[in-house]
């Protein structure tokens, strides 16, 4: 690999999501749990929880601590 090739991140990463695990995801944040937690609860990747936070802020889903 050169220093100049392109790499492709996260490709293993999960990008779908059902609207009740959405949904799910959403209301444990809101109650103020942490990625780590969610991530336990919902038996996901903490990196998969940590991208679905992302989201859900971006939306204005949730509030931003």
């Amino acid at each position: 690999m050169r220093k100049t090739d392109s790499i492709l991140i996260l490709e293993e990463a999960k990008f779908i999501w059902s609207w009740e695990r959405l949904e799910l995801a959403r209301q444990l944040f809101s109650k103020g749990y942490k990625p780590t937690q969610v991530a336990k609860i919902m038996r996901e990747d903490v990196l998969d929880i940590g991208l679905l936070l992302l989201h859900l802020m971006d939306k204005g889903w949730i509030e931003c601590a």
